[in-house]
């Protein structure tokens, strides 16, 4: 995903899947700003406790906040309906039907409608030619995160008030269960950095000039 090519179904841990993350971290020599979006809070969370001493703020743009112990599937809110129709996600089983599947796959026209509702049409088309598969790992592997690493980290979320794939109900339930240090939203699809960029922009150039007690 993004810069990494590899092939989803070949990913086989969030460690895995974390590593060209991970390999920046440990190459910085300054702390950063962290900023996970929708299932990057998996990711971000799990750098968190792999380098809390080079990140300064972490940031979930609509991202899911772990508990320790927690998967991204066990982490969604209780009695959740079905927010997609049948067909919009396909999975793929690269080790055989009798194994867990290996990747996730968005339909792109489903993708639209709840990732990009309130997106520009250029942005959208160029939204559609960059998705690919997810490795369906990152969503079943449970995550250890501790006080004295994770803890660390000062957290800041911020919700998206038009989204139609993680509506604010959702949301809510993850702020919580693990409250942050602050919650902003934006008047936002799930796909703030398409459809309200300039308001996120600001709320990121703000955050990253607050200053916060570890």
């Amino acid at each position: 995903m993004g810069r990494n090519r590899a092939v989803a179904d070949s990913v086989s841990s969030i460690e895995e899947f974390a590593k060209p993350l991970l390999d920046y971290l440990e190459s910085v020599t300054e702390q950063v700003l962290l900023v996970g979006h929708s299932l990057g809070g998996i990711t971000i969370s799990y750098a968190m406790e792999q380098y809390p001493e080079k990140i300064a703020k972490a940031v979930f743009v609509v991202a899911r906040m772990l508990l320790n112990n927690q998967s991204f599937l066990s982490s969604l809110p209780p009695n959740t309906p079905a927010r997609l129709p049948p067909g919009s996600k396909k999975l793929a089983y690269a080790n055989g039907r009798s194994a867990p599947p290996t990747s996730v796959e968005f339909n792109l026209k489903q993708a639209v409608d709840f990732l990009y509702s309130e997106s520009p049409e250029e942005d959208i088309q160029l939204a559609l030619s960059l998705l690919s598969p997810q490795p369906y790992v990152v969503y079943r592997e449970t995550v250890t995160l501790t006080p004295e690493r994770y803890g660390r980290v000062p957290r800041f979320y911020i919700k998206t008030s038009r989204d139609r794939l993680a509506p604010p109900s959702d949301q809510q339930v993850s702020i919580d269960r693990n409250p942050p240090t602050m919650v902003f939203t934006v008047d936002s699809d799930h796909s703030p950095f398409f459809s309200t960029p300039s308001e996120l922009t600001t709320l990121l150039e703000e955050i990253c000039k607050m200053t916060i007690e570890r």
